[in-house]
């Protein structure tokens, strides 16, 4: 670890290895699009499609006002267009555009790329480990909240 600080537990070594990750990932980099705060916006419209301000809100667990500022912000930049809800026509559907996903994509290769710098000096045996220790912890953590939440 940097500093030579070793985790004194796995738990520990996970919360230091999330909490580099997630600075980094969070950075701007020179030539990104869009500030990091408003990924998880986009990123809901482009998993879930059509959403009102309401639900999208809900999804992020964040603030309908919070959310309503990002949107805001992403539909100024073009990045998030705002039709008539068919349904209901004082409220309106959001929804992710062109320029909104290739910007995302932008910014998710870019972090690919930085991830790879680090990964090339692995031997390809470890590097395909980690990942799939990575992705058996990502999913047990993801199952462990969601049944946390049921309760």
């Amino acid at each position: 670890m940097q500093g030579n600080r070793q985790p004194s537990s796995p738990e520990e070594a996970v919360y230091l290895l999330a909490s580099h990750v997630g600075r980094q990932m969070k950075r701007r980099y020179p030539g990104d699009l869009l500030d990091t705060a408003t990924w998880p916006v986009l990123f809901m419209l482009q998993c879930h499609g059509d959403l009102r301000l309401s639900d999208l809100a809900g999804k992020l667990q964040l603030d309908q006002s919070t959310v309503s500022r990002h949107v805001k912000h992403l539909q100024d930049r073009g990045f998030v267009e705002r039709t008539e809800d068919p349904g209901d026509r004082r409220a309106a559907l959001l929804h992710i555009s062109p320029a909104g996903a290739d910007a995302l994509e932008q910014g998710r290769q870019r972090r690919r790329e930085k991830i790879a710098a680090v990964l090339q000096h692995w031997p390809v045996a470890d590097a395909k480990e980690f990942a799939a220790y990575a992705t058996r912890f990502t999913d047990d953590l993801l199952r462990t909240l969601d049944d946390e939440g049921s309760r």
